[in-house]
């Protein structure tokens, strides 16, 4: 079987799944993956025969994606904020609209700062925050998975970073300050379901996405009273946001006595990212 042929198999597996225009996106991802060839490269090599063994790599990675595993998992990492992150299946995958948060804060504290990350996931933020910074980072997740994941990216990356289990519905109460806390938090209402991929519903875990639509922007509030405390004075709480209860997140941090509040759009003009000063 040549590349071609491949390719023509490949988009029939998929059809059910993707659009034609996201099938033909993720083929050149698996086959830079799996053959180390550039798009271009790909297009001027699609009557070249496949060996046996890339054959049966391309073929197994797309029976997975048939499956509705998300392309991120079977590339194993991903380029965020300057460092490599490594994937973990049931850890969520970083987004876009995540490292433009991460380089947003980069921007706005090019020293850095002591930092820490509540659910911290794979570690994305805090690591590439400290990347671009210096900063001193910390991560705070309750999932096994994700504190293993983390973990193993800080190694991988070599930057310090300490990691520990806490529970947002259960904080600690401590002495210890920040300069900046920074929250991604579960806040994809589940009514939202429903209009999400299947790749996203069947493999990125559900406690890291969604949130009671009768209680939308309770993590949101739960890391507001923290950060009253925890926050060092004139120090920065920054927040990814659903677009769809950022004003809601606003007023509640108003309300708390934040000032300073700034929102910022993402690439499609929603409201997805927060900063706010504690006095």
């Amino acid at each position: 079987m040549n590349l071609a042929q491949f390719k023509d198999e490949f988009k029939s597996n998929l059809s059910l799944l993707y659009s034609d225009e996201e099938i033909d996106a993720i083929f050149f991802r698996l086959t830079a993956h799996h053959l180390q060839l550039s798009k271009a490269e790909v297009v001027l090599s699609y009557d070249q025969r496949l060996n046996q063994a890339h054959l049966n790599a391309l073929q197994q990675s797309t029976s997975r994606l048939k499956e509705g595993l998300p392309i991120q998992y079977i590339e194993g990492e991903v380029a965020f904020a300057g460092c490599k992150i490594h994937l973990c299946e049931g850890v969520l995958i970083p987004r876009p609209e995540t490292e433009a948060l991460v380089h947003w804060m980069a921007k706005a504290h090019p020293n850095g700062g002591e930092t820490l990350d509540i659910c911290t996931g794979s570690g994305c933020i805090a690591l590439g925050f400290a990347h671009l910074t210096q900063a001193a980072v910390t991560g705070w997740d309750l999932s096994e998975k994700a504190l293993d994941c983390a973990s193993k990216n800080a190694k991988h990356n070599q930057i310090p970073m300490q990691i520990e289990s806490a529970d947002v519905f259960d904080l600690p109460i401590l002495s210890n300050t920040w300069d900046i806390i920074v929250s991604n938090p579960p806040y994809v209402l589940e009514s939202e379901k429903s209009a999400m991929h299947i790749n996203v519903l069947n493999h990125e875990p559900h406690e890291a996405l969604f949130v009671s639509d009768q209680n939308p922007v309770v993590f949101y509030n739960l890391i507001a009273e923290f950060a009253l405390v925890h926050l060092k004075p004139s120090g920065y709480l920054y927040f990814e946001l659903n677009p769809r209860t950022a004003d809601e997140v606003k007023q509640l941090l108003k309300t708390k006595g934040f000032t300073d509040i700034v929102v910022v759009n993402d690439l499609r003009g929603m409201p997805r990212m927060m900063r706010a000063k504690k006095v």
